[in-house]
């Protein structure tokens, strides 16, 4: 089940020896293709401008800034809207750990180094096992509504994304992440997903409202007047 469901991989390090060991964990979680990449830019040029469809993505966090963080990057990418595959950060645990920072950057976990590789793999299962079974009872996009409505955007960010990151062009999938990242502020990445929708389809009317309340929650209100229903 887990094996079906995890089946390409990207893991991000410069360090050999943490590379064999973050490459193995995916390896024995059921990732049939792995990529390795030596930095965060690697990585978002091989999704976005070789279009590699990636359902997982291990981080070695060596720059304990967000602009650098994987899950920030890629959603202030701004090439087109993709959705974007659920991350755990690989870092050291000392005074620099601002775990308030890591949440903000929208991780799916952490794991700390040195790496134990039983908890690593437990970790990489875990952050995806949920979203899985919600997916499989067909209850996924109605638990992330409910989330949403109780003001929890980072839990519904966390069981969307890896089942989102394997079925990515689902109307109704795509709605929920505009919805996800609306409520997380991330206004830019919201209206790349209800515009990519509306591309498809100019009289879907449930994205012209999304994109309304965007629009006016960005501020541009002279845009929000000129959308025509």
């Amino acid at each position: 089940m887990q094996t079906d469901f995890l089946k390409r991989a990207l893991y991000i390090t410069s360090e050999e020896n943490l590379a064999q060991i973050m490459a193995g964990a995916l390896k024995r979680c059921g990732a049939r293709e792995i990529i390795r990449v030596r930095n965060v830019a690697e990585a978002i040029d091989i999704i976005y401008k070789k279009r590699e469809l990636i359902h997982f993505v291990l981080e070695d966090v060596t720059i304990f800034e967000h602009y650098h963080f994987f899950p920030s990057r890629f959603i202030n990418a701004g090439y087109r809207f993709k959705v974007p595959p659920p991350c755990i950060a690989v870092c050291e645990v000392n005074d620099n750990l601002d775990l308030k920072l890591l949440k903000e950057a929208k991780y799916a976990d952490y794991v700390p180094k040195p790496l134990n590789e039983s908890f690593l793999e437990q970790r990489i299962r875990n952050s995806y096992l949920k979203s899985y079974q919600y997916q499989e009872t067909g209850i996924l996009v109605a638990a992330i509504e409910s989330l949403l409505t109780n003001k929890e955007p980072e839990k519904a960010l966390a069981i969307a994304l890896p089942a989102f990151a394997r079925v990515t062009r689902k109307r109704e999938n795509i709605m929920a992440l505009a919805n996800i990242y609306y409520e997380l502020k991330e206004y830019k990445f919201s209206e790349l997903a209800v515009k990519f929708l509306l591309a498809q389809n100019k009289n879907d009317i449930g994205a012209k409202n999304m994109l309304m309340k965007i629009l006016l929650a960005s501020g541009r209100v002279n845009e929000a007047n000129k959308l025509k229903f």
